[in-house]
């Protein structure tokens, strides 16, 4: 070879070593064949408004559950019960976690196409003290300095239960608290608070960090009416798409069935959608009840509080009624209204 033929030849080789090596192409799918993802892109979509909390984890299970009974779910994060059920009442949700005091809010406020359709937990919120400050009854709080967030239901639970176990609130330091939680937290661990009452995890973020309890004796949700917490609102609209709808709830119940029995299964996603520790969501998930039933009682008796704590105009305990729709649990489950009323077993403490 003359000198030229061997320079020809090292520059041809140079320059083939700089050309990009083109990526493999994708195997072609046979015909009829779908991935799994696109056959779950094509379902409907069905729009729940919730917060992060560990206490809707139920509702955050429903994005495994929903492609099983032909529907996907997307979740509107909001952090308020207000703000869910703005956002469902004016369709930008199909479904809302909502309170138990909602009902008498929604009647209030003339809201006539949102109905209470399921429960969720009950639970999840109680008075937490912190560790020095001994608290063995409800007359020891007399005298102590505890934090409340304003328009909370753990708030009016609170007040109702301390009436009712005969303290005397003026000789409890009330303090407004934000219903967040990290500045109680801090308040708490500087000796600000002796305690405070709130909800799921910031209650049990106190109890695993090591400076809070719960006074064994001390318990919120002993009121007459009980503990119930939370349920799910859906708008008209959807629920007029009935087949959907009744999927909807078949995979509720599903979902909310796994949360009861199987407390891994809650930490593994506790943990993913909160961001808070495993020992933290085991502590929620021992302190917390799920069901799909709904807790006519409790709503009631939320409703005729209303006026007394500020949420509604009146007492509209006769017109709650007519928020609460059992039809669809009544088709999933073959139950009647009467087994559908009645509240999970309370956890021995």
């Amino acid at each position: 070879m003359t000198p030229w033929s061997w320079f020809t030849l090292i520059l041809a080789i140079a320059l083939a070593a700089c050309v990009p090596t083109a990526p493999p192409s994708p195997t072609a799918a046979k015909p009829g064949e779908t991935t799994a993802a696109k056959l779950v892109d094509e379902l409907p979509t069905v729009t729940i408004a919730a917060s992060r909390g560990l206490v809707s984890m139920p509702t955050w299970n429903m994005i495994n559950i929903g492609p099983r009974y032909g529907f996907k779910v997307d979740i509107k994060v909001l952090i308020t019960y207000a703000d869910q059920q703005r956002a469902v009442a004016a369709g930008e949700t199909d479904v809302a976690t909502t309170g138990i005091n909602n009902p008498a809010i929604i009647v209030s406020n003339n809201i006539t196409n949102l109905r209470f359709i399921a429960g969720q937990q009950w639970g999840g919120q109680n008075i937490v003290m912190r560790k020095g400050v001994d608290v063995k009854s409800w007359k020891d709080l007399e005298g102590k300095k505890i934090g409340l967030a304003p328009g909370t239901w753990a708030r009016v639970l609170f007040l109702i239960a301390a009436r009712q176990h005969g303290v005397d609130l003026d000789k409890v330091e009330m303090v407004n608290v934000e219903a967040a939680g990290a500045t109680a937290l801090q308040a708490l661990q500087r000796g600000e608070l002796d305690g405070f009452v709130l909800f799921a995890p910031t209650t049990d973020r106190a109890i695993v960090e090591g400076y809070g309890y719960y006074p064994p004796d001390v318990d919120i949700g002993d009121v007459d009416f009980g503990d119930a917490n939370g349920g799910l609102l859906a708008n008209i609209a959807f629920l007029q798409k009935q087949e959907l709808a009744l999927n909807f709830m078949k995979a509720w119940i599903e979902s909310i069935t796994q949360m009861q029995t199987d407390q891994e299964a809650f930490v593994r996603l506790g943990t993913q959608v909160a961001g808070v520790s495993p020992e933290v969501a085991r502590e929620t998930y021992r302190n917390t009840r799920f069901s799909y039933n709904i807790d006519e009682r409790a709503i009631v008796a939320a409703a005729k509080l209303g006026p007394e704590f500020g949420y509604a105009r009146e007492d509209y305990s006769e017109q709650v009624g007519q928020i609460l729709d059992f039809s669809l649990l009544e088709r999933a489950t073959g139950k009647s209204r009467a087994e559908l009323s009645t509240p999970p077993p309370k956890i021995p403490r």
